[in-house]
């Protein structure tokens, strides 16, 4: 990351990203984009998916970690809730013919 001395561009900018909305952070990302050229717009895809990757992963160990909590309160496995989850969504997804 660019940045000057040990400070972040925002900050010597001042731009206070935590007042900014989701919406408008993406909007702000954007418009560097259009500034850029096509080996800093490589660098700055790779990096999103690298970001993105992390994230996901991040996401799905929480999924489960929970998952796993509120199956214990039920005296159950993950696996054996998955079994039944996955049971019950064939059945009403995987069955031919469908009518929906």
């Amino acid at each position: 990351m660019a940045e000057r001395g040990n400070e972040k561009i925002t900050e010597w900018l001042e731009i206070d990203l935590s007042k900014l909305s989701g919406q408008e952070r993406t909007n702000l990302i954007l418009e560097i984009m259009e500034l850029l050229n096509a080996q800093e717009l490589r660098v700055i895809r790779d990096s999103a998916e690298k970001q993105r990757l992390g994230k996901l992963k991040d996401a799905k160990t929480s999924v489960i970690a929970e998952m796993r909590q509120k199956f214990g309160e039920l005296d159950l496995t993950l696996e054996e809730g998955a079994d039944d989850i996955g049971e019950s969504f064939c059945y009403s997804y995987c069955s031919y013919p469908h009518s929906y």
